[in-house]
């Protein structure tokens, strides 16, 4: 493994060799969603950003996740990220573009191209990755996978709509593709069914943390800051059904409630721009 600790960077840094400038920008993005969340959170999750190339990830990543797919450690101790981004979701809006509205496929080619080059989507996730610090490091667990991705995709939602609105457009049509695709390519799948690969296809897995993210735009603009803040307090190691976790989603917020409710049919269509 040949990884080097970089200096002067806003976050502690280690990258392969050769992917020293994409780290210190990846870097840079994380800080800013660091400093974000302690200004809802207050509390600063301590970890390491690993910057991975393509001969250095087997070294940093389960041997069953696709190369530049961002994840947490089980420590929980370091963030890791590709150099580059994963392709692998590329495929997945292919998918969806089939069976998503006009509004939906001209949003998506607006904000990703005609050939969908997610690529500026999976910089976000890094961002949902870094949420999950913020339960990790409590530390606490979620009554659900579910919840705990929710949790999650708000943290990303949030720093968006706060920080970088220009990714939101894509990130809206992205899951709400998946919500339309969701009767021709993912029938009958449950929300309290959701688990994680090899349980689950990663196409599946993917397909259910969209439509999480379509239910967490609707979240935040309906409880913002505040949504978020109960979600990371309420559900602290307790042992709810379904039905509970509903109850307490309720109290915080009528948009939370629909999650449950109406699930997959959650947001509503990305909002035309400009």
């Amino acid at each position: 493994m040949a990884m080097v600790e970089l200096a002067g960077t806003p976050v502690p840094v280690r990258a392969s060799v050769g992917a020293e400038a994409q780290a210190r920008q990846i870097a840079a993005m994380v800080a800013r969603a660091r400093d974000w969340g302690r200004s809802v959170f207050a509390m600063t999750p301590t970890f390491v950003l690993d910057v991975v190339g393509p001969q250095d990830w087997l070294d940093v990543a389960p041997a069953q996740l696709a190369y530049g797919l961002p994840h947490t450690s089980d420590k929980g101790d370091r963030l890791v990220v590709g150099a580059e981004p994963a392709d692998f979701f590329d495929a997945t809006a292919r998918d969806y573009l089939r069976h998503a509205d006009q509004h939906t496929r001209q949003a998506l080619e607006t904000a990703y191209g005609s050939d969908l080059d997610l690529g500026t989507f999976v910089d976000a996730i890094i961002v949902h990755e870094l949420g999950h610090l913020y339960h990790q490091q409590v530390p606490f667990e979620f009554p659900s996978l579910w919840l705990m991705e929710m949790f999650a995709n708000l943290v990303m939602v949030g720093y968006i709509h706060e920080v970088e609105p220009a990714r939101l457009p894509g990130v809206e049509a992205y899951a709400q593709a998946a919500v339309q695709a969701a009767e021709a390519l993912q029938p009958g799948q449950r929300l309290d069914d959701m688990t994680a690969p090899p349980n689950v296809s990663p196409e599946t897995y993917v397909w259910y943390e969209m439509v999480l993210i379509a239910g967490a735009c609707e979240l935040w603009r309906e409880a913002g800051p505040e949504g978020l803040r109960q979600l990371h307090t309420r559900f602290r190691d307790v042992n709810l059904d379904l039905a509970g976790i509903r109850s307490r989603l309720a109290y915080i917020s009528p948009a939370a409630a629909r999650i449950v409710d109406h699930w997959p049919a959650l947001g509503s269509r990305p909002a035309p721009r400009g």
